[in-house]
């Protein structure tokens, strides 16, 4: 199978506060992301995410600034690394903030030169990430919720959504700042000549099971948003439609190998041994082939994801095959084509499988371009 497509990865930045925002978070990841990561893989793009926040629930204070710290250098790394979409969902707190020799050393090791003092982490991923890199202006986006009706909330629930709510010694000055983020971001946006890239929205509460709802609307907005703007960045991606049903058929193939060896890890031994076996130049003891066999979910198109790519860096003629990917991928008689239509660009010669319509001579044709194929070069079924 040929790699049609050298795949590309579009980073998405998620930045918000801890647990006041994981409902938005959560409706991000389960209804918007996984939406556009299959718009991409179309165009041969992955989507990656970084939210270093995602799985935090509940957790007391102490432990929420441990989380925040810990994150906060690779947060600015990851920012600096792939200068990434961004999206900001700010709510009612500004978010912790910590001691100022720690940020500090974060920011300087990021490069960020800008004020520090009282900052807090989210503010600075959001400093660092947009308002200081003007390059930046279209590719972020910023999400201010309304506020929540916190009068229906005790006391503890309405402070840990809201600083106008809390009654910390600093949450007066914590709201203030809050108020000069948006306000800067809005000024920003707008001297940029890009007003729309901050929208408000408004949420529902669950005051039966004290919880953020009715994310609908504003989740259909996000994907709205990010894929304008990830169909600019990637168009020029989109391919010709191919040209015959073989080659839609190696396109599938082609995806569906990228997403089972994507993030494939381990099994080493296992895939040397193939490997080896496959490219040997000795006739391996007369035997010609293995068969892997193994329970549903064990991992086995995990392998073979990763063996066609390997095998693809190899000096083979390599012929692959998924059953299941595609509606033909389940016809013996189309493997047979598509592997004869294979061979036949490869050898050179005309394409003779559209006149054949007996299995018998198919198979036949196969073979004797098999044999063509072999006799200058190793093929690998």
């Amino acid at each position: 199978m040929t790699s049609y497509a050298v795949w590309k990865t579009r980073p998405i930045f998620v930045t918000s506060t801890f647990t006041d925002m994981q409902a938005e978070r959560d409706y991000l990841r389960d209804n918007v992301f996984p939406v556009l990561e299959e718009r991409l893989k179309e165009r041969f793009c992955h989507l990656e995410l970084i939210d270093l926040r995602w799985g935090v629930e509940t957790v007391s204070v102490s432990e929420e600034e441990s989380k925040e710290l810990l994150v906060l250098k690779v947060c600015l790394g990851e920012i600096e690394r792939s200068r990434p979409f961004l999206i900001a969902l700010i709510g009612d707190r500004y978010g912790w903030v910590p001691p100022e020799d720690r940020m500090a050393a974060a920011a300087q090791e990021a490069g960020f030169q800008g004020e520090l003092a009282g900052k807090s982490v989210t503010a600075l991923e959001i400093e660092f990430g947009v308002l200081e890199s003007p390059d930046q202006r279209k590719r972020s986006r910023f999400y201010f919720r309304d506020p929540l009706p916190c009068d229906r909330m005790d006391p503890v629930t309405a402070a840990a959504y809201s600083d106008a709510h809390s009654g910390d010694a600093d949450a007066a000055e914590r709201y203030a700042r809050l108020k000069a983020l948006k306000e800067r971001i809005i000024r920003k946006m707008q001297e940029w000549g890009v007003p729309d890239r901050v929208r408000t929205y408004r949420a529902e509460w669950d005051s039966e099971n004290n919880r953020v709802v009715g994310l609908e609307e504003w989740g259909r907005q996000v994907l709205e948003d990010l894929w304008q703007d990830l169909d600019e960045e990637t168009r020029d991606y989109i391919r010709l439609a191919p040209d015959t049903w073989q080659e839609q058929e190696s396109l599938v193939l082609e995806q569906f190998v990228e997403m089972q060896c994507r993030d494939f890890v381990g099994r080493e031994e296992l895939i040397d041994h193939l490997i080896r076996f496959a490219t040997s130049p000795e006739a391996n003891n007369g035997k010609q082939g293995i068969c892997l066999v193994g329970r549903p979910g064990s991992g086995k198109s995990a392998v073979f994801g990763k063996l066609v790519r390997e095998l693809q860096s190899k000096d083979v003629l390599l012929l692959s095959h998924a059953a299941g990917v595609s509606g033909r991928s389940v016809q013996v008689d189309a493997i047979l084509r598509r592997w004869i239509f294979e061979l036949s660009r490869h050898l050179g010669i005309a394409d003779r499988s559209a006149e054949i319509t007996a299995r018998e001579e198919l198979e036949q044709e196969f073979g004797r371009l098999l044999s063509q194929a072999a006799a200058n070069r190793r093929v690998v079924c």
